[in-house]
């Protein structure tokens, strides 16, 4: 944007201990170890809750890409000084029904944190229909409106709570 800060979503999909707390987003939101090393993970910020919100820092050293596009993909494992907060504050993982199908026609839900002209950033989902289901590329097509820093956020069946996709 025109201050230089960016926005893109991710979400936890493994939360331990032993193995870390690791987030998934999209390549084009965090593609190298020095962007990684400049980025925060915002957890509790549009949350009506009781918890404060937390931000933590992030591996860079961790960062697993697949390199581009077709796929467009990053995992990265929150900072190991900063883990143990995400821990403590409860963070789960989101569950992935790995039998899932998704045809043309589903309902589904995008949970997107988009950012605002003002720089702020917004908790919303929205709802639509999948037009295409996996393409030659392995995306899924869907007609739920989606805005900037919404990259990365997770795509659900309408009616689950578990994870499908990624938005990009």
């Amino acid at each position: 944007n025109k201050k230089g800060v960016y926005t893109g979503t991710a979400f936890v999909v493994h939360a331990s201990k032993d193995h870390g707390v690791w987030l998934l987003t999209n390549w084009h939101n965090l593609n190298k170890p020095e962007h990684a090393a400049e980025c925060t993970a915002h957890f509790f910020q549009h949350v009506k809750t009781t918890k404060e919100q937390l931000k933590v820092h992030l591996d860079p050293s961790t960062l697993v890409t697949s390199g581009g596009k077709p796929l467009d993909y990053a995992f990265v494992c929150v900072n190991g000084d900063d883990e143990q907060k995400v821990l403590d504050a409860g963070v789960q993982a989101l569950q992935c029904d790995a039998d899932a199908t998704l045809t043309a026609g589903n309902d589904v839900r995008v949970i997107q944190h988009p950012q605002q002209e003002d720089g702020t950033t917004l908790k919303m989902a929205m709802e639509g229909k999948i037009l295409r289901a996996l393409d030659k590329d392995g995306q899924i097509h869907h007609l739920a409106q989606t805005l900037p820093g919404a990259s990365g956020s997770p795509v659900f069946a309408k009616d689950e709570v578990k994870q499908d996709d990624t938005n990009n």
